[in-house]
């Protein structure tokens, strides 16, 4: 069993939230911390915490041994607390293959990056890290808000109950099952939500009034079982029309949640998102925590590097 958590540092910034959010669990739980600052070769970064001079004397130049040092420096009152930590700069071309790749080789159970919000603009123009990661990473995906602490915060689970398959089914499970462990060690409760699509507006309104109640009660009762199965009470269910991105986030913002679960249900990492762009809205406006799981059986198209693996 991986006892491991991989959290990825974003040397630019003066806040470290995932790693925050990583000791957080860390000092609740025996688990050790790889920290890992990913590095383009020969490019500085203008590194948030001043490095002794002393520390990088005779290689000045070598920005990814400054990036060590540096990281060291971070890592070092973690390890005064007794938490086991390790520290890596890896080169990368393609950061989340990068991330994935070092996930694999750590055998982590978890990966925590810092969220990386964009503009209208940049969505459209091209994927993100975190869209990736999303899409590629096998492993369960914490993506960071803030370093707000997360004790006895809400939990919002964000299942899916509009399919009838098995993967659905067993998906929804999986997200309970990570929502009520979470609910343990933090001392929270979990909401079960489930977005429900508005009418078109096409029938006249008494009729689609009627269908759409009628909707309405068949994923409450889906929820309902749901909660049974996880001794869930029933006022933790919550069924509300709108788009899924926008309930999500709303619910979260007036609970002041600590974190929102989605889930896939794609069997390779190139097709079949179950909540497919809806995962990108919701994460471009969360201000919390977005946790990403994927079913056991999923494989990422991207595996660990064979010269790595060989060094």
């Amino acid at each position: 069993m991986a006892t491991k958590l991989l959290i990825v540092i974003d040397p630019k910034r003066n806040d470290q939230p995932a790693l925050d959010r990583a000791l957080e669990i860390a000092r609740l739980i025996d688990i050790s911390l790889h920290i890992v600052v990913f590095s383009n070769k020969n490019v500085e970064d203008e590194l948030t915490l001043s490095v002794d001079p002393a520390l990088t004397q005779g290689f000045e130049k070598d920005h990814d041994r400054i990036r060590q040092v540096w990281l060291d420096q971070l890592a070092a009152p973690i390890r005064e607390e007794g938490l086991k930590v390790t520290t890596e700069v890896r080169l990368f071309k393609r950061l989340y293959e990068s991330i994935i790749q070092v996930a694999l080789e750590e055998d982590v159970a978890m990966v925590y990056k810092p969220i990386r919000h964009h503009n209208v603009l940049q969505r459209a123009l091209f994927n993100s890290t975190d869209w990736n990661l999303i899409r590629l990473c096998p492993l369960p995906l914490l993506l960071v808000s803030d370093s707000r602490p997360v004790k006895g915060r809400d939990i919002i689970a964000a299942v899916d109950l509009s399919s009838e398959d098995d993967d659905h089914g067993e998906l929804n499970r999986l997200l309970l099952s990570q929502a009520v462990m979470i609910s343990r060690l933090i001392q929270s409760q979990v909401k079960i939500v489930n977005a429900s699509t508005p009418g078109s507006g096409e029938l006249n309104s008494s009729v689609e009034s009627k269908v759409q109640q009628g909707i309405d009660d068949a994923y409450r009762d889906k929820a309902l079982a749901l909660a049974d199965q996880f001794k869930l009470p029933s006022a933790q269910v919550i069924i509300k029309e709108g788009s899924a991105e926008k309930v999500v986030n709303e619910l979260a913002e007036s609970s002041n949640a600590a974190v929102i679960i989605l889930g896939t249900v794609a069997r390779s990492g190139l097709a079949g998102l179950f909540i497919g762009n809806t995962a990108e809205r919701v994460l471009e406006d969360s201000k919390s925590d977005v946790l990403v799981v994927k079913q056991a059986d999923f494989t990422s198209p991207i595996q660990i590097d064979p010269l790595t693996e060989q060094a």
